[in-house]
């Protein structure tokens, strides 16, 4: 049955829309290429698929997930007595030796409007594969000065075999008080370090799926308490609503759905919005002053 979405909306700190990151690997791209280079890599991510599709494709779309209907999948490849797949966020460009597929990490990386605390999600990685995987957060700010970009945060972590999934955490260390402007996420299948020859058998590998990047608990002094998003009830039979007070002019809006397809275009009137939806699961994108807002995913039943 189809439902009706009244919004009630007031402007709040500017903001990446996180869903755009593919955080959760619902969303994939295909090569476009004949089989048997018909490989796909999630949307929104690079992989090192391009490099090695003469051997074989190290990412690829998993059904076994943790949460939704994929898990991205990482298996090291028949290169080098057995080489590491890679996926990042963003587009980096490919490592300069030819011989060892890799990205270059530091060109990669997303646009971002907060300090994220951590990167959390959850893995899963055979207990009999000997491979441990490793995940890796970079932060970023250009640098006006230099014309590139310095490094002002990062993290890492290794992530050991187990059977089932298990969830994990890296910890960002910031050095410097500024704000980012871009993230970088990675993972690699196995220890870039000391690579693992694949198993003749196809298994799942490493498994990697639900990831968010954590703002830090203070983040509530930084943005006045009337000015925090709220969204209540999650989910709803009908009506959500969203408090930003003070939202009284035209705005541009877009709302979506969870696989970043456009639903509705239009221009937002004072604080109400009625939308007539089907079941499903949305974000709502506005623009106020020239500046993106977003608001969390809203779930129809």
């Amino acid at each position: 049955m189809r439902n009706i979405l009244t919004l009630a909306l007031l402007m709040v700190a500017t903001g990446t829309w996180a869903q755009t990151m593919n955080l959760n690997f619902e969303t994939w791209n295909s090569s476009g290429q004949p089989s048997p280079f018909n490989w796909e890599e999630p949307a929104e991510w690079t992989s090192t698929n391009a490099q090695t599709e003469w051997t074989s494709a190290g990412i690829r779309k998993s059904p076994k997930a943790y949460q939704g209907s994929y898990s991205m999948q990482l298996l090291s490849v028949n290169i080098n007595s057995g080489w590491y797949s890679m996926a990042c966020l963003g587009k980096p460009k490919a490592g300069s030796d030819p011989n060892k597929p890799e990205l270059d990490l530091i060109t990669g990386g997303k646009p971002i409007s907060y300090k994220p605390e951590k990167l959390t999600g959850h893995y899963l990685l055979n207990a009999h594969v000997a491979a441990r995987g490793k995940a890796v957060v970079i932060l970023k700010k250009f640098n006006p000065t230099t014309g590139s970009r310095d490094t002002i945060g990062y993290g890492q972590t290794f992530l050991p075999p187990t059977e089932h999934f298990s969830s994990f955490e890296v910890d960002i260390d910031y050095r410097s008080t500024e704000q980012p402007d871009s993230v970088i996420i990675a993972f690699y299948s196995d220890d870039p370090g000391n690579p693992h020859a694949p198993p003749a058998w196809i298994h799942d590998g490493l498994l990697i799926d639900n990831l968010n990047l954590e703002q830090p608990n203070s983040i509530s002094a930084q943005v006045p308490a009337q000015e925090e998003l709220k969204v209540y009830p999650n989910p709803s039979t009908g009506n959500f609503k969203i408090k930003f007070p003070g939202l009284i002019e035209e705005h541009p809006y877009r709302l979506m759905n969870y696989l970043n397809s456009v639903q509705f275009v239009g221009k937002l009137q004072g604080d109400q919005l009625e939308l007539d939806l089907e079941p499903g699961r949305y974000l709502l994108e506005i623009e106020v002053e020239g500046n993106l807002h977003y608001t969390p995913i809203f779930i129809i039943p």
